[in-house]
């Protein structure tokens, strides 16, 4: 596990590691906040025909409904009176973040739920399956961990750590406080000096 052994390298360096540290927010709560911000973003870039097709989805959903699909839609629909109501949610979430920070210096978390994988370019996304310890997941599940600090404005960086059995490269995603772009850097910076460094792939052909 690359969170584990990033830790563990940083602990013998002398760093304080709490294992046990969370901050007091939902992951689901962060992810959903995230992604209907990011999928309005993205609709509004989208052609009108395609925009207004994805729209047109969020009708099927279930309020309560968080699969990826339904969030997509109703992100694309966002209005003015919603936006607010989630960025109400996204501020408080800044707030807990804070108050977590207040404590500790950084959070070591996983950046994606697998390694690297062969780019699956259907073109469904939501057809498309990752394969997370042996289980197919919908393809979306990518942006789950890069959520927590996107969606709260927080800095964060993946630095190498070890590589897996197929010998792909593991990383660490590094949580820093707001505004303390630096402090990811540096811990980055750590690990790198603690056996981490980055080892181009081989180039094919």
């Amino acid at each position: 596990d690359a969170v584990r052994e990033a830790a563990r390298r940083l602990a013998v360096a002398g760093a304080i590691v709490d294992e046990t540290a969370r901050p007091s927010i939902r992951f689901a709560d962060a992810f959903e906040v995230y992604a209907l911000l990011n999928h309005a973003v993205v609709a509004y870039g989208l052609p009108p025909k395609v925009r207004a097709r994805i729209q047109a989805q969020a009708s099927r959903f279930s309020p309560n409904d968080l699969s990826h699909q339904a969030l997509q839609a109703r992100g694309a629909r966002m209005t003015p009176g919603f936006y607010q109501q989630i960025d109400q949610r996204r501020r408080a979430q800044k707030r807990r973040w804070a108050r977590f920070f207040a404590h500790y210096d950084v959070v070591l978390c996983p950046p994606a739920p697998v390694a690297a994988i062969p780019h699956d370019h259907g073109p469904d996304i939501h057809a498309r399956r990752l394969i997370v310890n042996g289980e197919p997941r919908p393809y979306l599940d990518f942006l789950l961990w890069a959520s927590l600090a996107t969606g709260a404005d927080l800095p964060a960086l993946s630095a190498p750590v070890t590589r897996s059995r197929a010998g792909l490269p593991l990383g660490v995603q590094i949580i820093a406080p707001f505004g303390e772009d630096r402090t990811a850097i540096a811990v980055g910076a750590m690990l790198e000096e603690l056996g981490g460094r980055f080892a181009p792939p081989p180039l094919a052909g």
